[in-house]
């Protein structure tokens, strides 16, 4: 009964999308499109915000004044909340499991929704947001196709692409969680932390501990992240990232992309790169190879709580679900945000942009970068 009512109450005055539109993939898999109508369209380029590893749509909007998309719709964008298979109300073709994988989401899901996103709109191209995996999932789809990927800004949020990190928190506790994943098609993970609602309301610390968030969280926003936004996963899709967690590999393979030590120098569309230095699941050292191995783009990196910036610079130090999520989101991560989507020609920007008085890291393409200021 405990667990009910705090999962009732977590549900109070949240704001869902205005539309759904469900998405046929190439291999039969149903997904989702939730949809955010602007009240006056001030923007032509639709967003479409992608989640991460084991999320749903809720992540984004975690309270009345806390949801990420309705205050981007809010100030004129037409906004896309994305779940892919195995998230939300999505369905394999009949008889086929309930697996999936990464590549999965790379060349299935990810072209999937930006094509039916430019078919519904009429539109060329998105934005792309993309929190952890939702960003991940980005650099691929951007580096892999190109001129062809449909997308023509990118942000990424708590996107690591090292995981070195991830096997010194784990230890030895590694191999043998690699051998049960791929003993089980199917991690049960919305059960166990609905059980686990009474300790997220006594005892934060636990939620903020699984989450990767910060104490920047209300008690209504920490129990919304546990009862609403986490979803099963599939145990194929988990040991990608376990395998690279324990042969401390990055995101992209040595012969991923041709011609680029990393895959990053062949990401094509302006990128926004977004940290937060209490982000223990996406630390800054796993974030930032991103953004200083792109080439020729206008690219940007933005530390949340940098220790090296002025206290006035700095902002909150923000955990991995609190950089999207709640109203600490909206009042900081928001502006930066919007600020990157609406600038035009952001390859003209000659002087470092700011959002709440805090300065970005620029870079200009590569032939330009001794015209910028620093």
């Amino acid at each position: 009964l405990a667990c009910v009512g705090l999962a009732r109450y977590a549900r109070r005055g949240q704001i869902d999308a205005d539309e759904r539109h469900p998405v046929l993939t190439p291999d039969g898999w149903t997904i989702w499109l939730h949809r955010f109508r602007p009240a006056v369209q001030k923007h032509d380029v639709p967003v479409i915000l992608g989640h991460g590893l084991m999320m749903n749509r809720w992540c984004w909007s975690l309270s009345p004044g806390g949801s990420l998309p309705r205050a981007l719709a809010d100030r004129g964008h037409d906004v896309w909340v994305a779940e892919y298979r195995g998230s939300g109300m999505s369905r394999p073709p009949t008889g086929t499991p309930m697996r999936w994988s990464f590549e999965d989401h790379v060349q299935q899901d990810v072209p999937a929704l930006i094509d039916a996103v430019r078919t519904r709109t009429s539109r060329p191209g998105v934005h792309w947001v993309g929190h952890s995996m939702g960003g991940m999932v980005a650099y691929l789809h951007t580096g892999r196709r190109k001129l062809d990927s449909g997308v023509e800004r990118l942000v990424t949020i708590g996107s690591p692409v090292q995981f070195g990190h991830v096997r010194r928190i784990m230890g030895p506790l590694g191999h043998p969680a690699r051998r049960l994943l791929r003993s089980i098609g199917i991690v049960p993970v919305r059960p166990l932390l609905f059980l686990g609602l009474p300790f997220v309301a006594l005892v934060p610390q636990v939620a903020l501990r699984i989450s990767g968030a910060s104490e920047h969280l209300s008690l209504q926003e920490r129990l919304a992240l546990t009862s609403l936004a986490f979803e099963d996963s599939s145990s194929d899709l988990c040991a990608f990232f376990m395998d690279r967690w324990l042969r401390n590999e990055g995101l992209c393979a040595a012969d991923e992309l041709v011609g680029s030590r990393s895959g990053f120098a062949e990401i094509d569309v302006p990128t926004l790169v977004v940290a937060g230095q209490k982000d223990v699941l996406a630390p800054p050292s796993a974030v930032k190879p991103a953004f200083d191995e792109t080439e020729g783009i206008p690219a940007a990196y933005r530390l949340f709580g940098d220790p090296e910036a002025a206290p006035q610079d700095a902002g909150p130090a923000l955990g991995h679900a609190d950089l999207i999520s709640g109203t600490v989101a909206v009042q900081h991560v928001l502006p930066l945000i919007a600020e990157w989507l609406e600038t035009p020609e952001p390859q003209a920007v000659c002087t470092p942009t700011r959002a709440n008085d805090a300065p970005l890291t620029l870079v200009a393409p590569a032939t330009d970068a001794a015209a910028l200021e620093p």
